[in-house]
């Protein structure tokens, strides 16, 4: 028992000592691209009565293709850090990867777990850009999220690739540590990333069962 307090308490000083460096502050934006010499920009945007931030690299024009990148639960724009690092995808796209709502520079450990309001938010940044053709690439919980973008605004994007989707509300499990994560207690010792996730993630049935109105709406490829 004293060995599996003790492997606790370790866990959760370390959890919260690196969940600096996970949600990714400007210093670590600036020194990851700045070692391996790729040009940057790290942008804020106003969104409602909220602020969101972004990062973007590659090609500063309107003419090529642009490929923007949404999280999942829980992350940060550095989710896709490596893509908006890879000397072919600068050669040819502009890249632009976001931090949700809750997470990161926009707004951290404030939970929103209305998609319709991430994806408006999303596509706030998405309206600065006119590029000749727009991809959405998304990870799990950011797929629903590109749906309604779509759906929204389907003049603007052109495509969505999806790795690992969550966006079937039937077969959305809950597994037992999302359920511990959400106990007052865990709250309490565990840092607001998580605490954001939780919300989300106790919220997801929920919150596909009102993306399912979007699907019919969308016009471009979805992949």
């Amino acid at each position: 028992m004293i060995s599996i307090l003790t492997l606790l308490v370790l866990f959760l000083l370390i959890i919260n000592f690196l969940s600096v460096s996970l949600n990714s502050p400007d210093y670590a934006i600036e020194a990851y691209f700045e070692d391996l010499n790729v040009n940057y920009q790290i942008h804020r945007i106003p969104f409602k009565d909220k602020t969101l931030r972004y990062v973007e690299t590659g090609l500063q024009s309107d003419s090529v293709p642009l490929l923007f990148f949404i999280h999942g639960a829980p992350g940060t724009w550095d989710a896709f850090k490596e893509y908006l690092a890879d000397y072919d995808l600068n050669q040819n796209f502009r890249l632009i990867s976001m931090d949700r709502l809750g997470y990161g520079g926009s707004e951290k450990g404030q939970s929103e777990t209305d998609l319709e309001i991430h994806a408006d938010a999303a596509n706030q940044i998405l309206k600065k850009y006119r590029n000749s053709k727009t991809i959405i690439v998304t990870h799990s919980y950011g797929s629903p999220i590109s749906v309604i973008m779509a759906a929204k605004e389907p003049t603007l994007i052109d495509g969505l690739v999806m790795c690992s989707p969550v966006n079937d509300p039937e077969s959305e499990p809950l597994k037992w540590y999302s359920y511990l994560a959400n106990l007052k207690v865990s709250r309490l010792v565990l840092p607001d990333f998580i605490d954001v996730a939780s919300d989300e993630k106790m919220s997801h049935r929920n919150s596909l069962e009102k993306v399912m109105r979007f699907w019919k709406e969308v016009q471009c490829p979805v992949l």
